[in-house]
């Protein structure tokens, strides 16, 4: 709708658009308090279950949506502003960041940390998560080895480690060497 009402309409006169970019700031506005009302269930939910890879991914859509609002209530104030430019700067943006985040190392620290105030952890799940796991996982076990399932999901990563293939210099993977060192599991060259 903003879309549409910015680029696809003729433009009224002052007052109209005025009062046009006043209703267009309401409703980013409102969409604004739904976006915020998912984030706090979410962030309940996670305490609630855990966290996964697809939870902390739509919290960082969220966050994504809330700099495009931001953006697009710029655009209604300050009309020269290119707001496609804009849009495409902060979906790259949050693209590399993305990329660059350790989605699973955070997933394993965030569960540890829920684990100590809780009591609860789904070790399994974190035994499907990637190498970066592992750090997290032996020390969960030496924190608490009382834990069930984490040796489970260590001798996951173990045997998957055991069970790669040789990789060429041009495949190295500093997680995989690092979770390889950490589980004492050789790896061939």
């Amino acid at each position: 709708m903003l879309l549409t009402a910015l680029y696809g309409v003729k433009r009224p006169g002052r007052k109209a658009w005025r009062f046009l970019r006043i209703l267009l700031a309401v409703l980013i506005g409102c969409t604004g308090v739904v976006l915020s009302s998912a984030f706090l269930r979410l962030t309940m939910y996670e305490e609630a279950y855990g966290y996964t890879v697809t939870r902390l991914l739509v919290h960082a859509f969220m966050i994504l949506l809330l700099v495009l609002f931001i953006i697009a209530l710029l655009k209604l104030w300050k009309e020269n502003l290119p707001l496609f430019q804009w849009y495409t700067a902060a979906v790259i943006t949050a693209y590399v960041v993305l990329n660059y985040m350790n989605i699973d190392a955070m997933i394993a620290c965030n569960n540890i940390q829920r684990y100590e105030d809780t009591g609860e952890i789904d070790a399994a799940y974190l035994g499907s998560l990637s190498y970066e796991a592992v750090p997290y996982l032996l020390e969960l076990k030496r924190l608490h080895p009382e834990v069930q399932g984490v040796d489970d999901a260590l001798e996951r990563f173990r045997v998957r480690l055991e069970h790669r293939q040789p990789e060429s210099w041009t495949e190295f993977n500093l997680s995989v060497r690092r979770a390889g060192k950490a589980l004492n599991v050789t790896q061939a060259d």
